[in-house]
């Protein structure tokens, strides 16, 4: 995850936000997990390696975010 993607996660968390993360990497997208449920212990938070590169991959994240949380805002 980079800093923006951070900084927004970290922006959802802080207001109760349920929270799907993304990253390409397995090893930052389960650091940053780690991160924001050390910071906010009852965040509920789907991480998904996935490239947002493509719209079929970004279509197939908010199907399971929808899935998942039952409505994405």
């Amino acid at each position: 995850a980079g800093n923006l993607g951070k900084a927004v996660a970290e922006a959802f968390a802080a207001r109760g936000a349920k929270l799907a993360l993304a990253d390409r990497s397995r090893e930052k997208l389960d650091a940053e997990h780690r991160r924001l449920a050390d910071a906010w212990p009852k965040l509920n938070i789907m991480p998904v390696v996935a490239a947002v590169s493509s719209a079929g991959t970004v279509d197939a994240l908010f199907a399971a975010a929808a899935e998942r949380f039952g409505q994405v805002d």
